[in-house]
């Protein structure tokens, strides 16, 4: 057979006899007409046995022809495995050009049974050339380009690397990963994609150097030989971090009586933090939850800001970490940091008959409406403390709440003999009656309950004294970080001045006080004075400074007020009012206290901390 003046195929084999097949081309076309070397071309090729009997396997063989130079080029073909007579096999083919190909306009050609398997009646016949010319141009050499893109963080070491590729003009052949690993130098070629789609693929990357910086590139190579160039910098890094970050609750102070500031530390340990939660065991639970997130916590920590809604008790605090990476630190075995939360409520100078001053009433409803321990602050009842005006005055009221009340007596209660009435009302909770002072544990604190009783003429306050003295002992024995005391007569009021008006101390009980500060007590609670007044901290002598002890004075419990004699206040008062009767609310945490003043109702005067207050014997 002959195309384009060359022949193709055995033309010198003789014709064959009778009753054999004779394959011939019906049509043949091509896509596209305008292609580079190394590209694809798509033939639709349809072949017909319009001989006598039945063909055998065969090929169909695809040409390129041109004129000048003379020449043919075998691209590819396609098998057909038989035919019987009067049919035909039509098929699309693809076939990919050499990429050495001379750039030129060619001819298709496509020839039945190229190979002469068959023996056939005609063998001038088998090929057909497409009508239109395939114009291949000059090869290609822009090279191709690929980038890799990776997760710039994980926790994982399987590593999906993304890449985008183009062949620039020709067909990709195949992408390399390249690789630089942790504690490596130089990058090597780590894995090829010989099969990669048109625009992209991926690559899945096992880490096996340990938590660290793997940085990625990708090479592409084209059909027409063109390589990329490795580029001067990594297309990718990703940081592995398999390290869980780690937290902890470093400190829980109480800001009232609702009110817990949890602070915490924190570090992502390799990775930024993510988040870090809190959780929390009130009073009465059995287990943690989690109760607050911090969801852009700085690099070293931070606090939460906690609603204890259980009352008093043990409230235990862990925190839990989370990194970028995804890494997530596991829960402790045991509670990072437990802070008790107490309330201790107090006032003095309380009830009496309703038709010579107070009642009390509206105090004892303050205190009704709140947890916690009720502390009195002498003058309990009106006139002389008797057992009748307990039960008639104090105990409608106050009395309440009397299973929660730790008591303490004043000069009314020593009105009467040994404040008999007093201890026969209040009985064991009183102490013993020969004394009346004792002292208990609240929470984290230590609470002292003293006796000043007709201003220490009655039991002794002075410094030696059997009082002072098992003062000083309590306090050895007990070394709590948070102390706490109360009696009646206040050393420093602005309301106690001498015959000349000015203001003084109540010298009487100053030992008490003395021994307390020599044991870093944090707060002293009087009554007496029927106002109310906070001082600065303070030393026994009205010396200033952070190591002294707060004391205020609560005589309002409601059965008079007192005015103060003047518009000037004693030394280091920071606080003041003599129209308002209530309460003192003190929150007593772990390591801290707040206070607040709560007033009747109807009445607006209030003192309220500003934070929590560190006690002295906490570092």
């Amino acid at each position: 057979m002959l195309i384009g003046g060359v022949a193709i195929g055995d033309q010198a084999r003789p014709a064959a006899a009778k009753r054999r097949p004779d394959l011939v081309e019906r049509s043949v076309s091509h896509a596209p007409d305008v292609v580079r070397p190394g590209g694809a071309l798509h033939i639709r090729d349809r072949a017909l046995n319009k001989g006598r009997a039945r063909a055998g396997s065969f090929t169909v063989g695809f040409y390129l022809t041109r004129e000048l130079p003379v020449g043919r080029t075998r691209i590819g073909g396609r098998k057909v495995s038989s035919l019987a007579r009067g049919k035909s096999s039509s098929a699309t083919t693809t076939v990919r050009l050499p990429t050495n190909l001379a750039s030129a306009s060619y001819r298709l050609a496509a020839c039945a049974d190229d190979r002469d398997h068959v023996k056939e009646r005609h063998e001038h016949n088998n090929c057909r050339v497409a009508s239109s010319t395939i114009r291949v141009l000059a090869r290609e050499r822009t090279p191709p380009t690929s980038r890799a893109s990776a997760p710039t963080l994980t926790n994982s070491t399987s590593i999906r690397i993304d890449y985008t590729a183009d062949g620039t003009g020709s067909p990709l052949d195949r992408v390399e990963l390249y690789l630089k690993a942790p504690g490596h130098t130089d990058f090597s070629k780590t894995a090829t994609y010989a099969s990669p789609a048109t625009t992209g693929g991926h690559f899945d990357y096992t880490a096996t150097a340990g938590d660290g910086d793997y940085a990625f590139y990708t090479v592409a190579y084209d059909k027409a030989r063109n390589v990329e160039a490795p580029p001067g910098a990594p297309d990718a890094t990703t940081t592995l971090d398999t390290a869980a970050p780690t937290s902890s609750a470093s400190g829980a102070t109480a800001i009232d009586a609702s009110s817990i500031q949890v602070d915490y530390t924190a570090d992502g340990t390799g990775s930024a933090l993510d988040k870090v939660q809190l959780y929390a065991q009130a009073p009465g639970e059995t287990g943690f939850s989690k109760v607050a997130t911090d969801s852009s916590p700085a690099a070293t920590g931070g606090h939460f800001d906690y609603t204890a809604t259980a009352g008093d008790g043990d409230y235990a605090f862990y925190t839990v970490a989370y990194d970028k990476a995804g890494n997530v630190e596991a829960a402790p075995g045991s509670p990072d940091e437990t802070t008790t939360l107490t309330t201790l409520l107090a006032a003095g100078d309380i009830a009496g008959d309703p038709t010579t001053g107070g009642t009390g009433a509206d105090t004892a409803a303050l205190i009704q409406q709140r947890a916690g321990q009720v502390v009195t602050l002498g003058d309990n009842t009106y006139e002389n403390g008797t057992l009748t005006e307990f039960n008639s005055w104090y105990d409608p009221t106050w009395g309440a709440f009397k299973s929660r009340t730790k008591p303490s007596a004043g000069n009314r209660e020593y009105n009467t003999s040994g404040a008999a009435g007093y201890f026969g009302y209040f009985g064991a909770a009183a102490g013993d009656s020969t004394k009346g002072y004792y002292s208990y544990d609240l929470g984290a604190w230590h609470i002292v309950a003293l006796n000043s009783n007709s201003n220490c003429s009655s039991i002794s306050c002075a410094g030696g004294s059997d009082q002072e003295t098992w003062l000083r002992a309590d306090l050895a024995q007990h070394t709590h970080d948070c102390i706490l005391a109360y009696w009646h007569h206040p050393l420093y009021s602005s309301s106690q001045t001498d015959s000349e008006g000015d203001i003084v101390q109540d010298g009487a009980v100053r030992p008490l006080f003395k021994a307390l500060y020599d044991y870093h007590a944090d707060i002293v609670l009087n009554g007496h004075q029927h106002n109310y007044e906070r001082f600065a901290q303070q030393d026994s002598t009205g010396n200033a400074g952070p190591n002294g002890i707060r004391e205020f004075v609560v005589g309002t419990g409601g059965r008079s007020h007192k005015a103060f004699p003047s518009a000037a206040r004693a030394p280091n008062s920071e606080a003041g009012d003599d129209q308002t009767f209530g309460v003192l609310e003190l929150t007593l945490a772990s390591s801290s206290y707040s206070w607040q003043f709560i007033p009747v109702a109807g009445e607006t005067f209030i003192d309220q901390s500003s934070g929590p207050v560190r006690c002295h014997n906490r570092p």
